[in-house]
């Protein structure tokens, strides 16, 4: 899955398009009244586990841990992670995506591209993740 930022407010990609699970379809996406599992920089995150695809798909502690880093120290992250041009990112092994758009929530306008691996069966929970926070990320 690609995490592709022109730096135009108005666009994001995210690629392949994947279909969801029956546990995803569920879930409806826009329900503004569930909590966040985190808010960084003002920006609401919401993410869902599902161990039915294996061990990626649930939050690791350390996942947990960077999160709430990402939440407590996003000025410091952002000032650190400026450059004359925008970052290239590979996550590998993702799992279930939460960390890449951790990272948009950041500041979007510091990445050029965010790319998003694991293996096939956790492909629909990354997108699951990514579409379930489209709406605080550029438009996609």
């Amino acid at each position: 899955i690609i995490i592709s930022i022109d730096h135009n407010p108005t666009t994001m990609a995210s690629s392949p398009d994947q279909s969801e699970s029956p546990q995803q379809q569920q879930k409806d996406d826009n329900d503004d009244s569930e909590k966040p599992f985190v808010t960084i920089h003002k920006t609401p995150i919401y993410f869902d586990e599902d161990w039915n695809v294996g061990i990626g798909g649930g939050l690791w502690t350390t996942g947990a841990a960077w999160m709430q880093y990402i939440q407590s120290h996003h000025a410091l992250l952002r000032r650190n992670l400026r450059r004359s041009t925008p970052l290239r990112v590979l996550e590998l092994g993702s799992g279930n995506g939460l960390l890449a758009v951790g990272l948009v929530a950041i500041d979007a306008s510091l990445f050029e591209t965010i790319v998003i691996t694991d293996f096939a069966d956790h492909l629909p929970l990354i997108q699951h993740t990514v579409d379930r926070n489209a709406q605080h990320l550029p438009a996609h």
